[in-house]
């Protein structure tokens, strides 16, 4: 026993100085990775051999002599495998060598990198905290396909027990874009799965097209799918950003398949929250006809309103805004004669305002439940360590959580295009210029089409 304590020393303080070698060779390492490009840096082409090979665990020299020797030397001479997730470990590798060797990769032309492997969750975050634009772009992959058809059965399963003791209509109204239908699909989705039953109190706004035919095949299905189990959907040439379905909710009020008593009016880029279908059903009654219950700006348009509200601002939605112009908006300024649904603390489509605090982030998982993880404090530096990589394009988007109403927004935070691969930055706007400069010059959205 004492040989064994003895030999434990003595075999310590080789392997301490060995390790230290092995640290300063890691450090080098390290020096230069950090040295490369960040593209190059966490490209999933770019791999890293381990090291060294980990030898026996601690586990398996238990009931052999001089465990404590060995366990000593075994801790000293080992080096741990890189952590990171910048890197993806070779699994066949053996080698014992202290060198590693990277692998460049080749530039790639244009934007469809279809033969590109999706990053990890971590991978996506480091990158895009300090990426560039030519990051994203040449980290992005097309969107995965989305399709209701094997959530549909279940949907009308879901909606065959709908039920309701409000004696107020409520309607769900989501704004989309012909080109947006792989994040209708997820949204759409994420509704069967927080169990929600009525389907037939949604109406979809698909601008970009004037009927159902003219759309992409892919949306052509998912409009059929949408409609299978009760949705509504209504085509619209009109393509007024995040605002298209106001205006088109003022020219379907009076449908008996859009009149309600109030409306949830939310955008496609979202995820409904486990919370929602209980939080659905009280909603009605807890609105004024002529009252608006909004977020602190900016609220991603996400608003509860009464019926009356709607004709209150009739064609104030028609004006066509481009991208800088709808973000001052959401900030509730006005913009070329357009008026926000809330200004301040008060409205001019309603007599009452209920402000509902500031959105939070979390993240949701699989069945829809949101950990809840912080406020927004200060509104544009949101934690991109709170959302997902939601439509598989390698490219992270942060959560913007309301809570009260049980949705989710998904946002590219600073840009835009991950859908179609056009990835641009978008530059916060001046909005006090952009509002008090060309009140005059209104473009009806009609004539751009």
């Amino acid at each position: 026993m004492n040989l064994c304590i003895a030999g434990a020393f003595v075999l310590a303080w080789p392997s301490c100085c060995f390790g230290e070698m092995i640290e300063s060779g890691r450090q080098l390492t390290e020096t230069s990775v950090r040295q490369m490009p960040l593209v190059q840096r966490y490209s999933p082409e770019t791999k890293r051999q381990p090291t060294l090979s980990k030898d026996k665990s601690s586990d398996d020299l238990e009931g052999k002599s001089c465990t404590m020797g060995a366990l000593l030397l075994q801790k000293e001479t080992s080096v741990r495998q890189e952590s990171s997730p910048a890197y993806e470990k070779d699994a066949e590798t053996t080698s014992t060598s202290t060198t590693s060797t990277m692998t460049q990769p080749q530039p790639q032309s244009g934007l469809k990198h279809h033969d590109r492997e999706p990053l990890s969750q971590s991978q996506r975050l480091r990158v895009g905290r300090r990426s560039t634009l030519a990051d994203a772009q040449a980290m992005w992959i097309p969107p995965r396909s989305c399709s209701l058809s094997r959530s549909t059965e279940r949907a009308k399963a879901l909606a065959m027990g709908a039920s309701s003791n409000e004696t107020k209509s409520l309607k769900l109204i989501i704004n989309s874009h012909v080109k947006y239908g792989i994040p209708l699909c997820v949204a759409i989705e994420s509704l069967v799965t927080v169990n929600f039953t009525r389907f037939r109190d949604v109406v979809v706004v698909i601008g970009g097209s004037d009927t159902i035919a003219a759309m992409p095949l892919e949306t052509k299905r998912l409009v059929d799918d949408m409609m299978s189990i009760g949705i509504f959907v209504i085509p619209t040439p009109k393509g007024n950003g995040d605002v298209t379905a106001l205006t088109t909710l003022y020219d379907y009020r009076q449908d008996a398949r859009v009149k309600a008593d109030s409306y949830l009016y939310t955008s496609d880029t979202i995820k409904f929250i486990d919370t929602f279908p209980a939080k659905f059903d009280k909603l009605a009654s807890s609105v004024g006809p002529a009252e608006i219950r909004a977020y602190y700006a900016p609220d991603s348009f996400v608003t509860h309103f009464g019926n009356e509200v709607v004709g209150r601002y009739g064609r104030n939605f028609d004006t066509h805004l481009n991208k800088s112009e709808g973000l001052c908006l959401e900030q509730r300024y006005r913009v070329r004669g357009v008026t926000p649904l809330v200004s301040g603390r008060s409205s001019s489509f309603a007599d009452k305002v209920t402000l509902l605090g500031s959105r939070t982030q979390g993240n949701i998982d699989s069945n829809g439940k949101l950990h809840y993880r912080r406020t927004y404090r200060e509104m544009f530096r949101p934690s991109l360590s709170f959302g997902e990589d939601v439509y598989r394009t390698n490219l992270q988007r942060t959560s913007a959580c309301y809570r009260f109403f049980g949705i989710c927004k998904y946002i590219l935070w600073g840009r835009s295009g991950d859908i179609d691969g056009h990835i641009q930055l978008n530059e916060i706007p001046n909005c006090v210029a952009i509002a008090s400069s060309n009140l005059d010059s209104q473009v009806p959205s009609s004539t751009l089409h």
